[in-house]
């Protein structure tokens, strides 16, 4: 299927600069790939709960994730730099039809097809706290929740090298709920 896919053409940028190195809506197609592999995972996690009374508990937990053969539709920036840095992008199963001018992606534009990302490996610790307070007015609940991400590694295609994504789009190093 076709899409607009926002992000930044770097090929396009290279070729004709200015406008064209903002992050902009690109036409792409993704489609399905039948050499995908099955993905593969280990996941661990170790915690405890303590309960000092019926009333309030704490607990903490340390999770650990690393998936190996992801299946993602793949990071189109990344497809595009490494186009314009001359990397042969069919190699990911991908291809492009640009104008040969102004590097503007025509036609079909982009297309990508579901890749296995090599690998995601992350971990962290989650910290939780419950309480009740009884008045002569009724009972008062207070949850805490707080998730602590450490690391999040993970490649943008087979090949181009681990980056740590913590802090970044959807990858918030802390997360916190209380109700």
């Amino acid at each position: 299927s076709q899409w607009l896919i926002p992000y930044r053409d770097h090929v396009q940028c290279q070729k004709s600069g200015g406008a064209a190195c903002n992050v902009q809506g690109n036409l792409s197609v993704i489609g399905g790939n039948r050499d995908l592999k099955e993905e593969r995972s280990f996941s661990a996690n170790f915690g405890t709960v303590v309960q000092p009374n019926r009333d309030h508990s704490f607990g903490v937990d340390f999770w650990y994730y690393n998936l190996e053969d992801v299946v993602s539709d793949p990071n189109y920036g990344a497809l595009t730099r490494l186009e314009a840095e001359g990397v042969d992008i069919s190699k990911f199963g991908a291809a492009s039809e640009r104008d040969p001018v102004t590097g503007e992606l025509v036609g079909r534009g982009l297309y990508a097809p579901f890749l296995n990302i090599s690998s995601i490996e992350t971990e962290g610790l989650d910290f939780n706290y419950n309480g009740k307070v009884r008045t002569g007015v009724g009972q008062f609940r207070l949850r805490f929740q707080h998730s602590h991400m450490l690391y999040y590694k993970t490649e943008a295609l087979p090949g181009t090298g681990v980056t740590d994504q913590v802090g970044g789009y959807g990858r918030p190093q802390w997360r916190n709920n209380t109700t």
